[in-house]
């Protein structure tokens, strides 16, 4: 293998300065460097085969890695499985295994005869409960529901309208609404959504002077806020969703649409503008997102006393001018809880007469929520 020491280098410079060029934007140019370093580490993984772990394993991880990057996706699978075949060490053995899980996944979110518009996007999810044209019901239609909440709520938001949990901003706008094409792939099961407003009616605010944003719009602003929930940017989606009530229920939102740990591992998210492709992969579970369900404030909070409860979420009463649900603990006492509006969204549905475990404040004498949980 000493013979190929100089190539393996050069490769290796080539990469770097790939990750230069992609660092300043220059997708194009750190594609092709890429795509050079991967033809040269090719070559010397492939002289690999034969020689002992671990370097077998890292040679061919490295290519393969290369090759991904190069969007050379059929190759960058095929190294991994000839990295696999051999007996990699574990920690090796997981990397390409997150390797091939990222190459897969990268494969079924390429749009294969559709073409996204201005006001669509991409809901792909993948995962043990996911076959050719089927997946089960209730994985699908709870992130459907929480993906289109999520886009009536941000119309809602961008047209000034004030918070609601119920009423208007859950569907009831009569010049949008949320269309689905049919499902499409092999390993992922796919769907195309539509935000829209029906022909012949002109997008208008409640108000004349405040109209309503443009389906386009929306969609941007929806994948803006999601990229920023996935990369767990608190301080930015805090910026760009200024009131409480809203910002609440998007991160509610947001982890309703995440990964679970009973059948569903990736859930994705692909915007075509300007024919760049833009790709958010939630691979974490709910509970793994570290971004909390109050936004960031600049001004020194006093302490506080935070009382747990757990018990099954027994009553959800949005009736009222307050949302209140109550929680029955293992001793059978009952605590009545004020849910802070735009929380609803991420409970109601979720935990009805589940166990739940909920972290409470005290203010003006009721107890009010301030996170809640299934209980595993």
């Amino acid at each position: 293998m000493s013979d190929y020491k100089e190539l393996h280098n050069e490769a290796m410079e080539l990469a770097e300065r790939a990750i230069e060029e992609k660092n300043r934007n220059n997708t194009k140019e750190a594609l092709e460097l890429n795509s050079q370093a991967f033809e040269k580490e090719k070559e010397v993984a492939l002289a690999s085969v034969n020689e002992n772990e671990p370097l077998r394993s890292i040679l061919l991880r490295s290519a393969a890695t290369l090759a991904y990057r190069s969007d050379k996706l059929k190759e960058a699978e095929r190294l991994v499985h000839l990295a696999l075949s051999g007996e990699p060490p574990e920690d090796i053995k997981s990397e390409l295994d997150e390797l091939l899980q990222e190459i897969t996944f990268k494969r079924h979110l390429e749009v294969r005869n559709v073409t996204l518009s201005g006001n669509e996007l991409q809901l792909s999810l993948q995962g043990d409960k996911v076959a050719p044209g089927f997946i089960h019901s209730d994985s699908f239609i709870d992130r459907f529901q929480a993906l289109k909440k999520m886009i009536l709520r941000t119309v809602c938001r961008l047209g000034k309208m004030p918070y609601e949990d119920f009423g208007l901003a859950l569907g009831q706008i009569p010049q949008f609404d949320v269309f689905m094409s049919i499902a499409r792939g092999a390993q992922s099961y796919a769907v195309t959504i539509r935000l829209g407003a029906p022909k012949g009616i002109p997008v208008q605010g409640v108000l004349e002077f405040n109209p309503l944003p443009k389906p386009e719009k929306v969609i941007d602003e929806v994948v803006d806020c999601l990229g920023a929930f996935v990369s767990e940017d608190q301080d930015y989606l805090s910026k760009k969703i200024k009131d409480p009530s809203y910002y609440r229920s998007f991160v509610s939102l947001a982890k309703n649409l995440a990964p679970d740990d009973k059948g569903i591992k990736t859930v994705g998210i692909t915007l075509i503008r300007d024919n760049k492709e833009k790709i958010l992969a939630l691979n974490k579970t709910a509970k793994d997102y570290k971004i909390s369900l109050e936004r960031i404030k600049r001004k020194k909070r006093k302490t506080v006393k935070i009382y747990k409860v757990t018990g099954f979420l027994k009553q959800a009463d949005s009736v009222t001018s307050r949302n209140i649900i109550k929680i029955l603990d293992d001793k059978e006492k009952l605590t009545r809880v004020v849910v802070p509006s735009g929380m609803m969204d991420g409970i109601v549905e979720k935990m009805w007469n589940r166990k739940v475990k909920a972290r409470l404040v005290k203010s003006k004498g009721n107890y009010c929520l301030k996170k809640i949980d299934f209980v595993e």
